[in-house]
């Protein structure tokens, strides 16, 4: 899950609309499939 998401507002406000990359968001590989963020946290 997205506790905080940092840097400029432009870019966090297009994320949000384009991806679902919002604060509480769950990214987890269960829950959104393969991606960065899920792999990073699954990682040894």
């Amino acid at each position: 899950m997205l506790l905080r998401i940092q840097g400029d507002e432009r870019l966090r406000n297009r994320a949000a609309d384009e991806m679902n990359f919002i604060e509480g968001a769950l990214w987890s590989e269960s829950g959104a499939g393969t991606n960065a963020i899920g792999t990073a946290v699954a990682a040894p």
